[in-house]
């Protein structure tokens, strides 16, 4: 079964096959460029979401016009999170240890002392964050986003770990 049929015959929940389509929303010229796995990792949500997030982030000091990514994603393992703000290891930290995760002892001086100037800066410590869930065998995280869309009714967004686990559809923009 290829790719496509296989991710049709699946709902959004990914039981067994692929879960999509999803969507990212970039201002970035993805035509001559590969994805970058920084951070935490890719996120992917719904078409409206991608649209929002684009639009609520124009003026930030990204270039290029938008652009929305249509793909399927192939994790099988994703850890079920609330909503947060994905930026913040502080706040990621907190999060896992509200969900029973044990992290590294070494995280606690992240939390208790963000400013020391000897601890990583923020986006290698979302590297070791997500190096950790994958040493755990998480291989994304699933979110209801309730940051895009106001108003709307909630629905799940993912956060991919691993950018060969992305299979594309299509690009709009």
């Amino acid at each position: 079964m290829n790719w496509y049929k296989k991710a049709q015959s699946q709902d959004q929940t990914g039981r067994g096959g692929l879960i999509g389509p999803v969507w990212h929303g970039t201002l970035s010229d993805f035509s001559s460029q590969e994805w970058k796995l920084e951070g935490l990792g890719i996120h992917f949500g719904t078409r409206e979401q991608a649209e929002d997030r684009v639009g609520n982030n124009q003026d930030a000091g990204w270039e290029g016009g938008p652009r929305y990514i249509q793909a399927y994603l192939d994790i099988k393992n994703p850890l079920r999170m609330g909503d947060g703000y994905w930026n913040d290891p502080q706040e990621m930290i907190d999060d896992l240890i509200g969900l029973g995760i044990s992290v590294p002892p070494e995280w606690d001086q992240w939390v208790n002392n963000p400013s020391d100037s000897s601890q990583p800066d923020d986006k290698t410590k979302l590297v070791l964050i997500r190096e950790f869930l994958q040493s755990l065998g998480y291989d994304g995280i699933i979110y209801l986003n309730d940051g895009e869309i106001s108003g709307q009714v909630w629905q799940d967004s993912y956060i991919v770990f691993d950018k060969d686990h992305i299979v594309f559809s299509q690009t709009e923009g």
